[in-house]
């Protein structure tokens, strides 16, 4: 699994692209991408997809919709178990 991160955001398996939700699942991925390697608290996500007072009172369940989203889209295209990053 590939992820490109320069230009538009994409996931490649297999030489096909694995089609990404909206745009805050896209900013959760980028942001974790950018992270790789290290625990990122739900905090610091939050905060990252959110200025501080912008955030909806329903923006922790908006994150988890994104976390599941991508684990969707992953688990449906995973056979290997291995993600590498370009």
């Amino acid at each position: 699994m590939w992820f490109r991160m320069l230009g538009p955001l994409e996931v490649i398996k297999d030489g096909r692209p694995i089609a990404l939700g909206g745009t805050k699942q896209r900013a959760t991925l980028a942001y974790l991408l950018l992270n790789a390697n290290r625990v990122v608290p739900t905090s610091e996500l939050l905060n990252a997809l959110w200025t501080e007072g912008d955030a909806p009172t329903t923006a922790r369940k908006i994150l988890q919709n994104s976390v599941w989203g991508l684990r969707r889209a992953f688990s449906a295209h995973d056979d290997t178990g291995q993600t590498t990053c370009t």
